[in-house]
């Protein structure tokens, strides 16, 4: 019982945050560059015009890591809860990675970067370790 619930807990957090990104992924393939359809986000989330509250580039670069990943989280699928989740906290870690890389590169606090440098190791180890259980578990 408590695995089916932290899996749906984790695929509606992957739909809710997903939204965002999405919905500004989707506006740059239409040529509105990051406003949505009448200057509304999904949820009800105004937006003024350009990008500038992203961030810039980065901002920009972490948005579509985000998107990336939950769309590999949604498709970290299998029948066995404990596969699945083994599953998605990869593709989570990979989002993490991506983002931290991100901060590595256009972030200017020195801490920040070093807190960048630390989460890529350690995420890169747990995904070492969650392919290793699913190996073992009839995962991939």
């Amino acid at each position: 019982m408590t695995r089916n619930i932290l899996t749906s807990l984790l695929a509606v957090a992957a739909l809710g945050f997903g939204g965002a990104a999405l919905a500004q992924a989707q506006s740059h393939q239409h040529g509105q560059h990051g406003q949505h359809a009448g200057g509304q986000m999904p949820g009800g989330m105004m937006m003024k015009g350009d990008m500038s509250m992203y961030g810039g580039p980065a901002g920009q670069a972490n948005m579509q890591a985000m998107h990336d990943m939950h769309q590999a989280m949604m498709g970290a699928t299998d029948r066995d809860p404990d596969r699945a989740f083994a599953k998605m906290m990869i593709e989570h870690h990979k989002g993490g990675i991506a983002m931290a890389e991100i901060q590595a590169r256009h972030g200017d606090d020195a801490e920040l970067r070093r807190m960048a440098q630390k989460t890529i190791e350690m995420q890169r180890r747990e995904i070492a370790e969650l392919q290793r259980w699913l190996e073992r578990h009839g995962g991939r």
